[in-house]
């Protein structure tokens, strides 16, 4: 494919991506069609769609120039003609390196959109973020003893004839903390990521988790009345800086040569992510 054909190609993509904001799935965008003129004359269109609305068809003639220099009053002035011999048709001319004046008043006086398109330069990013730099910081908790106080009482009256004996090897989210109806009220993964989180790293922090009426379930066991859980524990503090790059994100720049507008494209955004520009 040669670079001319890539360029038409990024137009294409670039506003198929525009009217799908509009009106996704309804609208397609055409590359290279043919379109036969009222003189009988068959043009050769770089970009086209259309769509209908309260009874009518609107269509939009996109010219593609993927030149070296700016586009002349000439280019210009062709464009016209076959627009005025398809009739009814909105003119979008689009180059890579922008237009003379004569073509820019020329336009003007014929409704034509005159749309630059190419890869943004230094002087694009000016007054805009094009590098991001974050620092992320990941705290952990490391549990180093963790600690059951039980209502002794109650476990004397309930299982003074029977012994009780508990040997858990288990994950912390299958013992559950329930109220005195079996509902579950939380488990032992929640206390634990509810654990204090610092920025900087520390050891042998406490704290205590302290419980009403409520009872502690571990799997293959009865339940206990539970009147504390407490952890000794340490923090684990890491971080890593993630630099995000405009330049790596953004496929193009598209500028309206009359209103100055500019408008930024990801790459993410289009399909076409091979074409260069």
């Amino acid at each position: 494919m040669n670079k001319n054909t890539e360029y038409e190609m990024l137009v294409q993509d670039i506003y198929q991506t525009i009217v799908n904001e509009d009106a996704p799935d309804t609208i397609k965008v055409q590359h290279n069609v043919k379109i036969e003129g009222k003189s009988g004359q068959k043009h050769q269109i770089d970009v086209y769609f259309e769509f209908s609305f309260a009874g009518e068809t609107f269509k939009t003639i996109i010219e593609c120039k993927n030149y070296s220099k700016p586009v002349s009053i000439g280019a210009i002035s062709d464009f016209q003609g076959r627009l005025i011999d398809i009739g009814d048709a909105k003119g979008i001319f689009v180059s890579k390196n922008g237009f003379q004046k004569g073509a820019v008043d020329y336009a003007k006086q014929y409704d034509i959109v005159l749309k630059e398109l190419r890869y943004p330069t230094a002087k694009d990013w000016e007054g805009r973020f094009k590098t991001l730099i974050f620092t992320i910081s990941i705290c952990s908790s490391h549990i180093v003893k963790r600690d059951f106080e039980f209502d002794m009482v109650w476990i004397k009256e309930k299982f003074e004839d029977e012994g009780l004996e508990i040997k858990v090897a288990t994950y912390n989210k299958d013992v559950t903390i329930n109220n005195e109806n079996g509902e579950e009220i939380t488990n032992l993964y929640e206390l634990e990521s509810k654990l204090q989180c610092l920025r900087e790293p520390a050891q042998g922090l406490t704290h205590a988790y302290k419980f009403d009426e409520s009872f502690i379930h571990f799997p293959n066991h009865k339940p206990l009345k539970l009147i504390t859980v407490k952890y000794v524990y340490d923090v684990l503090v890491s971080s890593e800086e993630v630099t995000i790059d405009g330049d790596s994100l953004t496929k193009a720049i598209m500028i309206d040569v009359l209103s100055g507008e500019r408008q930024l494209y990801r790459k993410d955004q289009l399909s076409n992510n091979e074409v260069s520009v």
